[in-house]
C-alpha cells in the first residue's frame, strides 16, 4: 500500500491504497501548531493502520507557514503586510513572471513577505540558519533529507525550472542553502530511517516521495488535470478556479504552472468559518434552499468573519447581515449566510476565463451540504459533482505515490483509474440570485472604509 499523508490546519490525516483500489483511513488532531505537535500527530495516525503493508510514503502538506530556526509562523498569523506592498512596489509584473512564473499574488503568506517580515523580527545581528515550511519537517522526519518540491515555494521558485530565483534570494539576502532543496513531486526524497520506522510502526528503507502542497494534491485527488477542469474545493477556505492551457496575467486572480498546464484561482478566508457560524449559531444543517428559491424577503450576508481574500483581498472586512426586518427568522439568516458564501465563490468565479466550461468539480466537508450545492448550480449554471473521496489532499499524495512507483504510467492514467464522482446536481433557474448578487458586491464597495474605521475602534 501506498501511504499518502497530508498535514492540515488542525489535523494530520493519512490515507492508505492498494493496487486492488482498498483504502485504509487514519487520522489524528494536533493541539499546537508546533513540529513536535505535527510529528507526534503522525505517529499518532500511523498506530491506527496495518503499517507492515505500507511500502511507500508520499507527502502533502498546509503551506504558508513557516519554520526560522525553529520559530512558527502560521498561514493563518498576521504579518507580512507592509513587505508585500514593498515588494510588489520594488518589481514588475513581468519581474514576477519571469523569475516566479506568476504574477506574485496579494496574499501577505507566500515566501518572500512572509521571511522578509519574520527576518525584521529577529536580533539584528541574527543569520538565519534554517527557513522551511512543514512538509520539510516531516521529510526530515521520515528520510533526514531536507527536500521539497517547487509548488510548495510558489512565490520564491521558478516552476518551470524547478529552482530558486537568485534575484529574489538577493533582495532577501539569503542563500538557497537555507532552505530545503527542490525536485519533483513524483521523484523519491530518500527512504524511511530506521528510528522513525520503530517509532511508526512501519518498514526500515521504503521510499518516499516528495509530493507537494495540499492544494495542489487536493487537485490531483479530485480528478483535476486537463485544461477546462473546474474545481471549488471547500474547507477552512475554499478555492475556485480552473486549468488552463496557457497562464492567466490578471492580478484579480491566483495563476501558476500546474503539472503540464496551468491554474488559475481565487481562495477565500472565511467560507469556512461563515458555515461554521451559521451551523453553530442559526441551524443552518436544517435550512432548505427549495424554501428560499423564490422567497422575496431575505437579508444579505457578507461571509467575511475571518477577512477575506480573493477577489477584494481585505483583511479588515467582517461579516454583515443586510436587510434585517422585524420578522426575520433565525432560519432566514441561516440561509442568507450559505447564500453568502456562495456569492464568494461567484465573486471569484467573474473573474476567471468561462469558456468551454462543462461542469464543477467539488470536494471537502462542504460538498455534504446538497443544498449548498444546488444553490451554487443554479447560481454558476453548471453542474456540480461531488468527488467521492473525501480526503483529496492525503488521495492526491497517494496519487504522486503512485506514479512514483511505477504503478501508473502518468497521472492521467492514475486520475482515470483512482478518482470516482457522485450524481452531478444540475443547475435550474433563479434569477433572483443573480439580482441579489449585484447587491452582495455594492454592499462590500459602500462598507470598505468603515471597515477600517471599525478596526481602528475595536484596537
Amino acid at each position: 500500500m501506498i501511504a499518502g499523508i497530508d498535514l492540515g490546519t488542525s489535523s494530520v490525516k493519512i490515507v492508505c491504497v492498494d493496487q486492488a483500489g482498498n483504502i485504509q483511513k487514519a487520522s489524528c488532531r494536533y493541539q499546537e501548531n508546533t513540529v513536535e505537535e505535527w510529528m507526534h500527530a503522525i505517529r499518532e495516525a500511523f498506530c491506527q493502520l496495518d503499517t507492515q503493508k505500507i511500502t511507500a510514503i508520499s507527502l502533502s502538506s498546509q503551506v504558508g507557514t513557516y519554520i526560522m530556526d525553529g520559530k512558527v509562523l502560521s498561514w493563518r498569523d498576521s504579518g507580512g503586510e507592509e513587505e508585500l506592498k514593498e515588494l510588489r512596489k520594488v518589481f514588475t509584473s513581468e519581474e514576477f513572471v519571469t523569475e516566479i512564473s506568476m504574477i506574485h499574488p496579494s496574499l501577505v503568506s507566500y515566501p518572500i513577505p512572509r521571511i522578509h517580515y519574520l527576518q525584521k523580527r529577529t536580533e539584528p545581528d541574527h543569520i538565519p540558519q534554517n527557513i522551511c515550511q512543514p512538509k520539510e519537517c516531516i521529510c526530515r522526519y521520515l528520510t533526514g533529507k531536507n527536500g521539497s518540491d517547487q509548488y510548495s515555494w510558489r512565490g520564491l521558485a521558478n516552476q518551470q525550472t524547478g529552482k530558486y530565483s537568485q534575484k529574489f534570494l538577493t533582495y532577501l539576502g539569503i542563500s538557497d542553502k537555507i532552505l530545503p532543496s527542490l525536485q519533483s513531486p513524483f521523484e523519491q526524497v530518500g527512504t524511511l530511517l530506521e528510528a522513525t520506522a520503530v517509532e511508526c510502526g512501519l518498514k526500515t528503507g521504503i521510499p518516499v516521495y516528495t509530493g507537494c502542497n495540499d492544494f495542489y494534491a487536493s487537485l490531483l485527488g479530485m480528478g483535476i488535470v486537463k485544461p477546462g477542469d473546474c474545481f471549488d474545493v471547500t474547507g477552512t477556505s475554499e478555492h475556485v478556479g480552473m486549468i488552463t492551457e496557457a497562464l492567466v496575467q490578471d492580478e484579480k486572480v491566483i495563476a501558476s504552472p500546474y503539472l503540464n498546464g496551468c491554474v488559475a484561482y481565487g481562495v477565500t478566508a472565511s467560507s469556512g468559518g461563515s458555515l461554521d457560524f451559521g451551523l453553530r449559531e442559526l441551524e443552518l444543517a436544517n435550512v432548505s434552499y427549495e424554501k428560499y428559491r423564490n422567497k422575496k424577503k431575505m437579508p444579505l450576508f457578507l461571509p467575511y468573519v475571518n477577512g477575506e481574500r480573493a477577489p477584494i483581498y481585505d483583511a479588515q472586512a467582517r461579516g454583515v447581515f443586510f436587510g434585517i426586518e422585524a420578522d426575520t427568522t433565525r432560519e432566514d439568516m441561516a440561509y442568507a449566510v450559505m447564500e453568502g458564501v456562495a456569492f464568494s465563490t461567484w465573486h471569484i468565479m467573474e473573474a476567471l476565463p468561462k469558456e468551454n466550461i462543462r461542469q464543477m468539480i467539488c470536494a471537502g466537508g462542504a460538498t455534504r451540504n446538497r443544498e449548498l450545492l444546488q444553490l451554487k448550480a443554479d447560481l454558476f449554471g453548471i453542474p456540480f459533482v461531488r468527488a467521492e473521496e473525501e480526503d483529496t489532499s492525503a488521495y492526491g499524495a497517494c496519487m504522486i505515490g503512485a506514479v512514483g512507483e511505477k504503478w501508473y504510467p502518468d497521472v492521467q492514467t492514475a486520475v482515470t483509474d483512482m478518482c470516482s464522482y457522485a450524481s452531478a446536481i444540475q443547475p435550474q433557474e433563479n434569477k433572483r440570485l443573480k439580482e441579489r448578487f449585484q447587491l452582495y458586491k455594492k454592499i462590500y464597495r459602500d462598507l470598505k472604509q468603515e471597515f477600517q474605521e471599525f478596526r481602528r475602534i475595536s484596537q
